[in-house]
């Protein structure tokens, strides 16, 4: 499954990189689309093999910090960037004739931007949480990757902040 995804959305990323045709706002979001989910995949795909492969092994804490942002990075990534693929569309219907005003290139890249900006200020605060807590109960979480309220489930201390903090994720990330 890995494989495949990274065959199918590296193939969508060549082909818009070289057919110049599809230089287009849709298509370039679209492209940003496939790498947000080339990055998802690479982050989680790698230790969910391992798992299966080797059995549960203690994770380091300083990866299991940097791969808790890599999962949820490109998730608030690419639910902005859907959201970005709405207005587009609602923009080439609505008003069709300003569409090529409105919805440029540079708009589109300014948006990526924009949205991976986004995501980090949304996600650097996560391992941040993490990382304050020096006791852990347990050393493995029951999931194949450090998603971060596995790891704060594992945390002796006051979780209060980070449980408040994982609750506002969905709201971050959701496009808005």
């Amino acid at each position: 499954m890995y494989l495949l995804s990274l065959l199918g959305n590296g193939a969508l990323l060549a082909v818009v990189e070289i057919d110049s045709t599809l230089h287009k706002p849709m298509f370039l979001l679209l492209a940003t689309l496939a790498a947000t989910d080339l990055g998802l995949a690479t982050s989680i795909a790698p230790g969910l093999l391992a798992v299966l492969w080797l059995g549960p092994q203690p994770v380091p804490y300083v990866a299991c910090l940097v791969q808790m942002f890599f999962v949820h990075a490109p998730m608030a990534v690419e639910s902005g960037v859907l959201l970005a693929m709405a207005c587009d569309r609602a923009v080439a219907v609505g008003r069709p004739l300003h569409y090529p005003v409105l919805v440029t290139k540079a708009h589109v890249g300014y948006a990526a931007l924009a949205l991976a900006l986004k995501a980090v200020a949304v996600v650097v605060p996560f391992p941040l949480l993490v990382a304050q807590f020096g006791h852990f109960r347990a050393k493995t979480t029951d999931h194949a990757y450090c998603a971060h309220m596995a790891v704060v489930e594992l945390v002796g201390g006051n979780t209060r902040a980070s449980n408040l903090y994982g609750l506002a994720l969905p709201l971050a990330v959701s496009g808005v």
